[in-house]
């Protein structure tokens, strides 16, 4: 594929993805713009507004092959440098787009869900890495 092509394609899909979230969070375009082609930052331009409700930095990829780490460092280091939680969102020809997040943040939105639902008691949200101790204070 032509590079133009490829950026061609990119930017479609960046259209895409803001489209959605628009539509979804019933933004007006200003607030969730996608970036233009070579601008730094997450490939979706948010208002303050905007990121009260969608909090995300989102690494769009629409490519034959993703390089998956490759596409999380990106993600991750522009969700740092905007204080967003990264999202790599990626498709390929004739597929559905997905979401790759930190499994914290999916539990984090799963049990978020459940509770709304009513399907779970109240309990608190959150989520307990394997490699932390779960009580600091019973370690003192």
């Amino acid at each position: 594929m032509k590079p133009a092509s490829a950026k061609a394609k990119g930017r479609v899909f960046q259209n895409f993805v803001a489209s959605e979230v628009r539509a979804t969070f019933c933004l007006p375009d200003e607030d969730c713009r996608p970036a233009v082609m070579g601008e730094n930052g997450a490939d979706l331009k948010l208002s303050s507004r905007a990121r009260e409700v969608f909090p995300f930095a989102i690494e769009a990829k629409k490519v034959e092959a993703l390089n998956v780490w490759e596409a999380l460092k990106q993600a991750e280091a522009n969700a740092a440098a905007e204080g967003l939680t990264p999202a790599l969102v990626f498709s390929r020809n004739r597929s559905p787009a997905y979401v790759c997040l930190r499994l914290e943040t999916f539990l984090e939105l799963a049990q978020a869900a459940a509770l709304y639902d009513g399907a779970l008691p109240e309990v608190e949200v959150g989520y307990s890495d394997p490699g932390e101790p779960a009580d600091r204070e019973a370690e003192a």
